[in-house]
């Protein structure tokens, strides 16, 4: 039983990981950016996660030092939370493109 709800929350944690790379590679097509390639791609956004601090936060890379900012702000967020805020500012964008027709 033990074993079985293990494989199920590591299938659960491997489909939110996949969820949240592709919310990401959406979000950055759907406002001209794009997603890293190499911690040196300048110009390019990147997810930095820290368990200890709150989870993850949007990165960009500023220099081919692999220097970051984060431009949507410095909060962190659970894998959940930060899928939700992108889906939502989609949505919004998406939005907003019919409104101007």
């Amino acid at each position: 039983m033990i074993r079985s709800e293990f494989t199920n929350f590591k299938c659960k944690v491997y489909s939110l990981a996949l969820t949240l790379d592709r919310s990401l590679s959406l979000f950055c097509k759907a406002i001209g950016k794009r997603v890293a390639a190499t911690y040196s791609d300048a110009g390019a956004w990147t997810l930095d996660y820290a368990r200890e601090y709150g989870g993850y936060v949007i990165q960009e890379i500023i220099n081919d030092g692999g220097a970051k900012e984060t431009p949507l702000g410095d909060q962190r967020h659970t894998a959940t939370e930060l899928v939700e805020r992108m889906r939502f500012a989609l949505r919004w964008l998406e939005q907003k493109d019919r409104n101007s027709d």
